[in-house]
């Protein structure tokens, strides 16, 4: 191998490249950003705020719990199948 600047190497051209994992898809992205008001919603909720805006946080933290729950659940419909 050889050094192009301080830090950066060039692969002999025998190297291998490993295939990268596929990344997370957009929507699943959204989601998990979507869960930090899971806990936004229940420290509103302990410091007495506005019950409307607890309720707008809860309704944005129910979203990814609920298609989480649909994905899990799809996920586990052809087992059910097999032990039929």
């Amino acid at each position: 191998m050889s050094v192009t600047k301080p830090g950066r190497l060039l692969h002999s051209p025998t190297t291998k490249k490993t295939k990268q994992p596929s990344s997370m898809s957009r929507k699943d992205a959204l989601l998990l950003r979507m869960l930090v008001f899971v806990p936004i919603c229940l420290i509103l909720h302990h410091l007495n705020v506005n019950p409307k805006i607890v309720f707008m946080t809860a309704g944005l933290a129910i979203i990814p719990l609920a298609a989480w729950t649909a994905n899990f659940t799809e996920a586990i419909s052809p087992l059910e199948l097999a032990l039929l």
